[in-house]
């Protein structure tokens, strides 16, 4: 166990030899708090502390083994506990089935005790996962496309990957897929911790409990694009908050042993409920892969939503505010990894801001179709916007001159010629490069 953890615990027992703990107390919870594995059976045990929007902060799982389908995860529920004998008795959800768990001093492991008397020992493995990279992948059936591949004609989507082989063989291997499509907990301090917050949000939607958050990976098919490397085809979908949705198809280049070389999202659908919607699809070759996304933003994306889900709504006609059209090449290297050659703009119409999002600038168009942008920035809560209507813009070196309508002002605005960048040059000569 980490050292943090160690020293957690060392506190809470220190603090026991000057009083009784409460039975509400939490840190019982945070320290009990994550996947255990029976090494017999390969039973597991997960126990998450953690905040997930429209989730309980407490939540039992049982998985029959690492191959279980997720769907079929059993909930535990908390019948009673004595947070000083390190006891605990449960009920597993809609089932008469009790038993009870009396953990170790040291928190690395707990005794189970059955209904028939029969006890199993598990203990506490971050990565439960034992079975071979050829079980992981003899579950993507093999599929035969002809180049170049046209990833529209993909099915879309198989069986439901199991939440530890999902863990190995994919979150664990790439931290940029874990970034972009699971929303971080920051409460979550420890390695371990962060684990587990994921697996909550990988369990909680399968087994039908409330939760805002939850992303599910499904098996779509083999594909050969080497003999250096083995290639699969998965699919994501999930809710990495309340306000969005997606669903996305990634192919992953792996050698012999299950190590990951290589990862890439071929087509992806991404709606933000409030401010845009993206659509992606992509042709695949053996050594390249060229994506075109298109995102639309709208001053509601929720009247979007209900114009085309409402009786009400349809057949009503809402404004795109704004419309992006963006290329992104790759090239897949004989070693199995994927790198990004181009990424360009079909023109500067879209969204630029700093890392935090702010300032921002926008250009889009006018009902008369003229160029103008509009530039915001934040203080606080507090949201400044200055309106900059065209002066003159030219189309071989991509710049714009505006003019603020308040003062006569004139901004300058410099696009890099794949128009991924803007540099805004205000009034007084200061200049800051904006980024989409």
């Amino acid at each position: 166990m980490q050292h943090s953890i160690k020293t957690f615990i060392v506190f809470i027992f220190i603090l026991s030899s000057f009083r009784v703990l409460s039975q509400s107390d939490p840190r019982f919870y945070q320290a009990i708090s994550g996947t255990y594995l029976d090494e017999r059976s390969g039973e597991i045990v997960n126990l998450v502390w953690t905040k997930i929007g429209g989730m309980a902060p407490f939540n039992m799982y049982y998985q029959v083994n690492e191959q279980q389908a997720p769907q079929k995860t059993k909930i535990m529920e908390e019948l009673a506990k004595d947070v000083n004998r390190l006891w605990m008795k449960v009920k597993f959800y809609k089932s008469n089935y009790i038993c009870e768990f009396t953990f170790t001093p040291d928190f690395e492991g707990f005794t189970c005790k059955n209904p028939d008397g029969s006890q199993q020992v598990f203990k506490r493995n971050p990565l439960p996962a034992r079975q071979p990279f050829s079980r992981f992948l003899g579950q993507f059936p093999e599929m035969s496309l002809s180049q170049p591949i046209d990833i529209t004609q993909i099915p879309k989507r198989g069986k439901p990957i199991p939440v530890e082989w999902a863990i190995k063989y994919l979150i664990n291997q790439d931290r940029g897929l874990t970034k972009e499509l699971i929303f971080e907990n920051d409460e979550a301090k420890t390695q371990e911790q962060k684990m587990d917050y994921k697996r909550c949000m990988m369990l909680g939607k399968f087994v039908n409990r409330a939760g805002f958050r939850s992303i599910r990976f499904y098996y779509v098919g083999q594909i050969t694009l080497s003999n250096r490397f083995i290639s699969v085809l998965f699919r994501a979908k999930g809710n990495p908050h309340f306000e969005a949705g997606f669903e996305d198809l990634y192919l992953a280049n792996f050698n012999k042993t299950g190590k990951l070389l290589g990862l890439q999202g071929l087509s992806y659908t991404l709606f933000n409920y409030i401010y845009s919607s993206t659509k992606a699809t992509s042709t695949l070759t053996k050594s390249s892969i060229k994506i075109e996304a298109v995102t639309d933003y709208g001053n509601s994306m929720q009247a979007l939503v209900m114009a085309n889900e409402s009786k009400n709504g349809k057949g009503k006609k809402v404004e795109k505010a704004l419309e992006e059209h963006c290329t992104t090449i790759y090239q897949i290297l004989p070693s199995g990894r994927i790198e990004r050659q181009q990424r360009f703009f079909d023109d500067v119409l879209g969204k630029f801001h700093d890392k935090s999002h702010y300032p921002m600038c926008v250009v889009q168009k006018t009902a008369e179709g003229k160029l103008k942008a509009l530039y915001t920035t934040r203080q606080g809560e507090k949201e400044k916007t200055v309106q900059l209507m065209l002066v003159k813009f030219d189309s071989t070196t991509y710049r714009l001159d505006l003019k603020n309508e308040k003062d006569g002002q004139i901004w300058k605005l410099q696009f890099n010629p794949s128009k991924t960048s803007v540099t805004v040059t205000r009034p007084n000569q200061d200049s800051l490069v904006l980024i989409r």
